[in-house]
């Protein structure tokens, strides 16, 4: 039997990847064998109708998601990503991770084209090219110019994600890739930095300042070696978090051994873990090699040490989920439109993406209360959302 629409094998691949199912798994699903798949993927054959609404209700998209062109593509010079794997496994594993990441990205950047068709985002990324050798130098002083851009002096970071999101970014996280993603940011055409929430609040704020250095340059992809281009972004996130010009003053050095109470104090002024601070002040000539090596075995074996470490609360993102929930409210676009002109069911949208989750959970409430967070400023746009994206 012949098909009457003939699917898009890329968005056919797309789809199962979102579903985070392999050939077999699948083809077990739809009774029909891995070789006829992977036909489909190629755009070799054609699956007929029946086989059609199988794929639709298995994969929770709607039709023309299989039959119309091809979905956003991402490109992987834009994304660092940072993988949870064994050694054993781990190109097979990064692979398969890269892969079902982009899937997933594809569709969050139809998400945020249907979203920049009613709001303006903000655009205040600092672009940053002239650092042609990833030296120390250069690390110190890009850090030194996000800081310049946007106005913050040598003070800690009060809020690192509506630093991001005021700025343009977008912070989120993909739940279902909790245990493949440990973090990932992409560049363009949208700055997205993908955040792991099962890390603590010190954790979470040092990728976000971590992969915000991905963004704003370029020559930290310069590196062929994943482990040195990861090294200078995290010397990256170290001189972002806490300014040298600062901590220098404020870190005491006069002692043999590291004194646990400043540390801790340190920690809570800069909103960072306690490796964090014992490696800048490595990092900045404050302490020896030794004394590095001896605090980090003693933060590893001595638990009291990490008593009340975790005082900071985790950071949330606010920006998308507010916006989608502002659509709901006014309806406006409600999530069931937003999911057809994604041309998925509403089910796999709020699955996949934690905002629609939160939002729903909002709407839901009957008595809403009011989370002190910094408000981020954004202006509804008076065009219509286009028929066709």
């Amino acid at each position: 039997m012949t098909s009457v629409n003939h699917i898009n094998g890329n968005n056919l691949r797309s789809a199962r990847l979102i579903n985070q199912l392999n050939l077999y798994e699948l083809s077990e699903l739809l009774g029909i064998s891995v070789s006829t798949l992977v036909k489909m993927e190629a755009g070799i054959s054609q699956p007929n109708n029946i086989l059609i609404k199988q794929l639709c209700c298995r994969l929770g998209i709607l039709p023309p998601f299989l039959t119309g062109s091809s979905r956003y593509t991402i490109h992987e010079d834009a994304i660092f990503y940072v993988p949870i794997t064994t050694p054993k496994s781990q190109a097979t594993s990064n692979n398969s991770t890269l892969f079902q990441a982009t899937a997933y990205l594809s569709l969050y950047y139809e998400l945020i084209r249907v979203l920049k068709t009613q709001f303006r985002f903000p655009n205040n990324f600092p672009k940053i090219y002239d650092a042609d050798i990833a030296s120390d130098t250069n690390i110190e002083q890009l850090a030194d110019s996000c800081r310049f851009h946007w106005g913050l002096g040598f003070s800690p970071i009060e809020n690192i994600t509506t630093l991001i999101e005021r700025s343009g970014g977008i912070v989120t996280s993909f739940p279902n890739l909790y245990s493949s993603i440990d973090s990932m940011s992409i560049t363009y055409p949208h700055p997205i930095i993908i955040i792991n929430h099962k890390k603590t609040a010190y954790q979470v704020r040092f990728d976000i300042a971590m992969h915000c250095g991905a963004i704003v340059s370029n020559f930290f992809f310069t590196s062929k070696n994943i482990s040195a281009t990861k090294q200078d972004l995290e010397n990256f996130a170290l001189a972002l978090l806490m300014p040298a010009c600062s901590f220098r003053n404020e870190f005491v050095r006069s002692k043999p051994i590291i004194y646990w109470p400043e540390i801790e104090s340190l920690q809570q002024r800069w909103g960072v873990s306690k490796e964090a601070v014992i490696y800048r002040a490595f990092q900045l000539k404050l302490i020896s090699i030794k004394q590095l090596k001896f605090s980090l075995a003693k933060l590893r074996t001595n638990a009291s040490i990490h008593f009340n470490n975790c005082k900071t609360k985790k950071e949330q993102p606010h920006f998308i989920s507010n916006q989608i929930q502002q659509l709901n409210k006014t309806q406006a676009l409600s999530t069931e439109v937003i999911a057809q002109h994604l041309a998925v069911k509403k089910l796999l949208l709020t699955n996949l993406f934690i905002e629609f989750k939160n939002a729903l959970n909002k709407s839901a409430a009957s008595s809403p209360k009011k989370h002190n967070v910094f408000s981020i400023n954004y202006t509804r746009k008076s065009t219509d959302l286009p028929s066709r994206l």
